[in-house]
This record gives C-alpha cells, sequence and structure tokens, in this order.
C-alpha cells in the first residue's frame, strides 16, 4: 500500500495522541508508553506493505498492533505485574482495553499452572479444540479432560476472588 506509507506522516500525526494515550493507561511509567508508542508506529511502517484494508478504519490496526506490543512488554518483564495495579488504572473500558486485559492476565495466569494444565489450557481456549480433540492428543479420556478443565477454571475464579 505505497498511499499509505506515502501519507504516513498523517497517520502518525492522526492516531498518536490517542496510541500513546491507551499505553500510557496501561503502563506505570510514561517513559514506557512513549517507547512502546514508538515501536508501534515503527512496526506500522515497516508493516503497510502487507497491510490490506478490510474495511476497517485503520485505527484498527494500529490499536492491535499497539494491543500485542504491551503484551511483549510484558511478557518480557522481568517481575509479574500484579494485575490489579493493571486493571485500575486510567481506562476507558472499551472491548479493546478489556482484551488486552485479558491477555495480560490470562498470560499471568498460565504462568501458575503446572505444564499439563497449560497444555491443555492453551489448546482449548488458544487452538479451540474440543474435550475430545484434546483427550485424543494427550491420550487422557473426554471425561478425564473436562474434569481437568473444570478444576483450573474453578481454581481461577478462586484465585480471582
Amino acid at each position: 500500500m505505497k498511499n499509505y506509507k506515502k501519507n504516513f506522516s498523517q497517520i502518525y500525526k492522526n492516531h498518536y495522541p490517542r496510541i500513546l494515550n491507551f499505553l500510557t493507561s496501561k503502563t506505570s511509567k510514561n517513559e514506557d508508553a512513549e517507547d512502546l508508542t514508538s515501536a508501534v508506529f515503527e512496526k506500522a511502517y515497516k508493516g503497510l506493505d502487507n497491510f490490506k484494508w478490510q474495511g476497517l478504519p485503520i485505527s484498527s490496526w494500529l490499536f492491535k498492533i499497539a494491543r500485542n506490543t504491551l503484551i511483549d512488554f510484558y511478557r518480557t518483564q522481568k517481575k509479574v505485574v500484579p494485575i490489579e495495579s493493571i486493571i485500575h488504572t486510567k481506562s476507558s473500558g472499551s472491548q479493546l482495553d478489556q482484551e488486552v486485559l485479558s491477555d495480560i492476565y490470562f498470560e499471568q495466569i498460565l504462568k501458575t499452572l503446572n505444564q499439563k494444565e497449560r497444555k491443555i489450557i492453551y489448546m482449548k481456549f488458544f487452538e479451540g479444540h474440543t474435550n475430545k480433540s484434546i483427550a485424543e492428543k494427550t491420550n487422557l479420556s473426554e471425561t478425564n479432560i473436562g474434569t481437568i478443565i473444570h478444576r483450573i477454571i474453578s481454581k481461577l475464579r478462586d484465585n480471582a476472588s
């Protein structure tokens, strides 16, 4: 999309404040938000050749990049960020905010599970497998998979309350 590259400075000018605001609301330091915002626009510029318009505004694509950049940022942190500090940040409560919070929270929750539990949850919720297909791939019974998933979800609910 050469037209987008030609107009990138306008895209940057129009969307920089919203992306920065979004990332500022999700980080504890303004410097981190500024660095992440720069990374978002760098990734966007590099990815413009592969961008395919799908009827959504370009801001949706930029926010998706911002969301993924934020998740990567928290994944690479040495310490686990308390979910409460993320939830209690200034937030508009938008669907995108909820998705970011869910992804970050889910990533932290996965760290509390053992390897077998992580594999089953990943297959169920990330790859979209049925209990039956998970059972076939793990050599466990379908009932056992259902029980494991139920116990994990119960454990997560107990930890969240």
